[in-house]
């Protein structure tokens, strides 16, 4: 009897080994990649201008004013965006420093140049605002753009 066992086992052994069951298996497909989307398929934010060159950002005026108590968050903010291109007129303390939220500010006609720098910055579209008359009169009169660094760039 125990020979009829070891017989059997031997042969359900040998028949999975070699692939037996009884089972039809079909071979996995290969995996294959698709195309790589297009530029122009990159999705957008609606209705925002392109990125401008580091030339064109060289011609955008922009003030940087710390928000905030934090020492050297503005001039932080002032060097990174002098990096993307920007020329940079005006690093100081705004009026107000318990800003929570950093928001990018612009002068008649230089909406599109803020978006850029918010951009430039990751600052959303919807903090992007007509520059007060105080942090205008802070940021000098050689400013487009106004940047006033808030809090959350403290992190």
């Amino acid at each position: 009897m125990a020979v009829a066992v070891l017989a059997i086992g031997a042969a359900v052994i040998a028949r999975v080994v070699a692939g037996g069951g009884g089972e039809q298996k079909t071979p996995p497909a290969p995996n294959t990649l698709g195309q790589a989307p297009s530029p122009a398929a990159q999705p957008s934010s609606p209705g925002a201008p392109p990125a401008r060159t580091k030339a064109q950002r060289a011609q955008t005026s922009v003030a940087v004013l710390n928000g905030t108590t934090v020492t050297g968050l503005a001039r932080s903010v002032a060097n990174r965006l002098e990096e993307q291109g920007f020329t940079t007129v005006a690093v100081t303390d705004a009026s107000n420093q318990a800003q929570s939220d950093t928001k990018v500010e612009f002068t008649a006609g230089h909406r599109e140049e803020a978006l850029d720098a918010a951009r430039s910055l990751r600052v959303p579209a919807s903090q992007v605002v007509a520059a007060s008359d105080v942090d205008s009169t802070t940021a000098g009169p050689n400013a487009e753009v106004v940047v006033v660094v808030g809090q959350n760039f403290a992190r």
